[in-house]
Order: structure tokens, then sequence, then C-alpha cells
């Protein structure tokens, strides 16, 4: 995969923060968004004028998450998603705070520096087969929609 830009996306329960750095590995921008379909939306289009619309394939995004619809989408859409273990994280964040103080503005940063710096040290994610989408949504919708029985 010959990337072009690096992106970390720090993971929040309600917000994620985004940090996209150059081929270089120059800082470029950040922004915030919120965890809903209008926010990743934002994130699309902001990434791709952020990016001069590169193509997706181009642009790799490295997360601490490995699953989720998120994933699906941004795999769908063509993008190199990359997981890396918190724990990694952790480590690489200790090259910017030995405090290790968590800051979402800085793992952001951390994320995308650690695919520009060392992509071997994540998982290459890859888009999962029509079937596998289609089993993992049906789960979902049988956890969110299940109503125990009354006894």
């Amino acid at each position: 995969m010959d990337l072009q830009w690096y992106v970390g996306v720090d993971w929040g329960k309600s917000e994620h923060q985004i940090c996209l750095l150059n081929t270089s590995g120059e800082y470029i921008a950040e922004r915030k968004i919120p965890h809903t379909g209008t926010g990743f939306a934002e994130f699309a289009t902001w990434l791709s004028e952020q990016t001069n619309q590169a193509e997706t394939a181009s642009i790799g995004i490295a997360l601490e998450t490995s699953s989720g619809p998120v994933v699906d989408c941004l795999l769908a859409l063509g993008y190199g998603v990359f997981a890396i273990n918190p724990k990694q994280v952790d480590r690489f964040r200790d090259r910017y705070s030995p405090a290790g103080a968590k800051d979402h503005r800085r793992d952001a940063l951390v994320l995308a520096t650690a695919l520009f710096i060392e992509p071997q040290a994540l998982r290459t994610l890859e888009a999962p087969d029509t079937d596998m989408l289609e089993l993992r949504e049906r789960h979902r919708l049988r956890n969110i929609c299940y109503v125990p029985k009354k006894a």
C-alpha cells in the first residue's frame, strides 16, 4: 500500500479527535467530529478537501479498534485502515509525554505518527466480504432489538 496521507483517529464516546499528516510526516490539520453518521460524513468531506481529493487508497487511517460499523464504512470507502493495540499506543505516547498523560489531541497525533513511522507495527485491516457484513449487521440488530420474554 502506497500511502501519501496519514490519519490518526483518537476514539471517544461522543466525539473523536482527528489528526492528518502528509507524505513527509508533517502536521497538516486536525479537527473533532461527533460520533454520528453526519459527523463521519463531515469527516470524509473534510479529509477529501484536506488531501486535495486524493484517492482514498492513498490515505491511511490508524485506530485503536479493529471492528465496528465505522471501521467497516472506512474500509468500504477504500481507505487503508490500520488497527493498533492500545498498549502499543501507550508506548508510542511515551515518546511525546513521559508522564503518559491521556490527551485526545496528542493521541490522534501519536496514532498518525505511528502509522507514518512504523506501519509494520500496525495491523492492516481488510474489508470483510458481503456475507460477513450481513452477518455482523444481523447480529447487531438482534442485540439491539432483543426483548427478553417474561417468565
